[in-house]
């Protein structure tokens, strides 16, 4: 838990923010001023859920995602694992259940997507809490792109499969 500020935790004054809203942190002559740009939220999908999303028909969304690696990754190693040693022990079924894990702590509230983003994604995005920006429909992997462009905004996918390995994912736009 906690609020992040260039990916460092601050101290929570208990006011809550909106987006767009500017704040000033620090000490009066030094502070420094931010704008909000994203709100957490743990809003599931459901697995199975046919509902027809306007999604579908966008040409761009925004998504964040939290990627785990495991040996059979196309590329088995991360900033956060530069040789891969422990990306390399991990098979596929033990980077499900991390995910699964990490999909039971999002749903009881216990972090945000953003904060488990940069606190556990083997993806370079961790140093943006997960935030892939805006992509089109065809710049991302099959299955990577169908779950993103199947969600509504702040909802958030179960385990998904690419070649780079198993992701949850949250669209953000």
């Amino acid at each position: 838990h906690g609020t992040f500020v260039d990916n460092k935790r601050i101290r929570d004054n208990g006011k809550s923010l909106r987006v767009d809203e500017e704040i000033s942190l620090g000490h009066e002559g030094d502070a420094a001023r931010y704008r909000v740009r994203a709100l957490p939220s743990t809003k599931r999908v459901s697995e199975g859920d046919g509902e027809d999303r306007a999604a579908k028909k966008a040409k761009q969304v925004c998504a964040s995602h939290i990627l785990v690696k495991h040996k059979g990754s196309r590329k088995p190693s991360s900033k956060r694992d530069p040789e891969g040693k422990h990306i390399q022990n991990r098979t596929k079924e033990d980077a499900r259940s991390i995910l699964e894990g990490y999909l039971k702590d999002l749903e009881k509230g216990e972090v945000s997507f953003e904060e488990l983003a940069y606190r556990a994604s083997d993806c370079n995005s961790f140093q943006k809490d997960g935030d892939l920006g805006f992509f089109e429909y065809e710049k991302m992997q099959v299955a990577f792109t169908e779950a993103a462009f199947g969600l509504k905004i702040d909802e958030i996918s179960g385990v998904v499969e690419s070649d780079a390995g198993l992701h949850i994912i949250k669209r953000t736009g």
